[in-house]
């Protein structure tokens, strides 16, 4: 979208984000714009998502900062290299701002499948999130679970993670696999 090229197209954010906070389209172009800010950011640091956080920090509206954030969050769904990491993701999201630091809950039980592949350990770390964030963080590990093999097997992790574990998992899992087929197949 336009703010991942203006971002790239430009070295300072704030510049990407003038282009974004234009005031005459709707707050949903606008999100939108803030968003691929995020995906531009993901693009220009490559693994390091912690200096691309930091980036979107720089933005001066909350809802820039939580949409940019969210983009750079979901690009680490598919990273290939974890050095970059920070050891303590919880720790890392709970210094975050508010805004950016909801997003950051909504995806480290991702962040963590990522990195250790274990999906109870991921569901474990969901728990760490503020309460209303913990089903959609759970529903983040099964989507990282379906993303790593695309299999229907690996269903049954989600399924032996516990009985109020397991649906928001499964949602997560069976929700991506839905997706993957309607963009494999039409």
């Amino acid at each position: 979208g336009a703010g991942h090229t203006w971002v790239l197209m430009r070295p300072n954010i704030r510049d990407a984000f003038a282009q974004c906070a234009v005031p005459t389209v709707s707050e949903d172009t606008r999100l939108g714009c803030f968003h691929g800010i995020g995906h531009g950011l993901s693009e220009r640091y490559g693994d390091d998502f912690v200096t691309g956080v930091t980036q979107c920090l720089l933005l001066p509206e909350s809802k820039a900062r939580y949409q940019c954030a969210h983009a750079i969050f979901m690009e680490q769904r598919s990273t290939s290299s974890l050095k970059n990491f920070p050891v303590n993701l919880v720790q890392y999201c709970q210094g975050l701002p508010i805004e950016v630091g909801a997003s950051c809950f909504e995806f480290i039980g991702m962040l963590s499948f990522s990195r250790i592949q274990d999906v109870a350990a991921s569901l474990a770390v969901c728990a760490h999130a503020p309460a209303p964030l913990q089903s959609g963080c759970r529903a983040r590990v099964g989507e990282a679970l379906f993303l790593s093999h695309r299999t229907g097997d690996d269903i049954r992790h989600c399924i032996r993670s516990g009985e109020d574990k397991t649906m928001s998992c499964v949602t997560g899992f069976l929700r991506t696999s839905i997706d993957h087929v309607n963009d494999v197949y039409g």
